[in-house]
């Protein structure tokens, strides 16, 4: 969700390790070679190339830190009228974060899975994040 082109270097979408030299050209692992942990993180990857090509906001809106500790961050990707709040909890426990949207929001709408949240038209939100997990949802707002 940062300005700019993604790059990804052949492996990364599974985690293929390298090091330096001749380590860093080991053999190219295709789908079936992979392990569960590797198809997994490979098929989350393919989801946020198919997201950020969807949502403009991901690739080319404004940017907006709206909360952030030292294992946390909250941000707030705009585009015109859609708006895209993006989570990252990297600490080892769940955390309960309070947010202040800048504007009137009935519902957010997961752009990973089917766990949308629907809110009372409000613009605060109190989430809990499960520890190591991101979460992106675009903004239901009231105009």
């Amino acid at each position: 969700s940062l300005p700019g082109i993604p790059l990804i270097l052949y492996g990364e979408e599974f985690g293929h390790q390298g090091d330096v030299g001749v380590d860093s050209k080991r053999d190219m692992k295709f789908h079936r070679a992979l392990n569960d942990l590797e198809k997994k993180l490979k098929a989350r990857v393919s989801i946020l190339n198919r997201i950020r090509n969807k949502y403009s906001s991901l690739s080319i809106g404004d940017f907006l830190v709206l909360r952030e500790g030292a294992d946390y961050s909250v941000w707030l990707k705009s585009y015109f009228d859609e708006q895209t709040l993006i989570l990252f909890n990297t600490s080892n426990e769940e955390k309960l974060i309070n947010i202040l949207l800048p504007r009137h929001t009935t519902k957010l709408i997961s752009l990973f899975d089917n766990k949308d949240i629907e809110l009372s038209g409000s613009n605060r939100l109190k989430i809990n994040i499960p520890a190591h997990t991101s979460r992106i949802y675009l903004l239901d707002t009231i105009n």
